[in-house]
């Protein structure tokens, strides 16, 4: 849904070996809280939940800050690969 080559600032919140598992739509890495997956996105499109299990070598869970961030919670996003990942951001005070 977004131009190709756009850019994302996320949380990183599972690396490889952790276990993503969900009780409903509710998400958890390593057995932390970490999100709900909505049903549906605010333009009324259906959002399937994104991976569960054992996180992949090369391959990390990501969330935003923002209730309606696109993230790993949702089939869209998923896990992303070390390849995807630009660089680091850091919180200026």
């Amino acid at each position: 849904p977004y131009p190709k080559g756009s850019l994302f600032v996320k949380r990183l919140t599972g690396v490889p070996g952790s276990v993503v598992s969900t009780k409903g739509r509710d998400f958890f890495v390593d057995g932390r809280p970490v999100g709900h997956a909505k049903e549906r996105a605010r333009t009324g499109e259906s959002l399937e939940i994104g991976p569960v299990g054992t996180i992949p070598e090369a391959h990390y869970y990501v969330a935003g800050e923002h209730p309606d961030s696109l993230d790993s919670r949702y089939r869209l996003t998923g896990w992303i690969t070390r390849q995807q990942i630009v660089g680091t951001a850091h919180r200026i005070f």
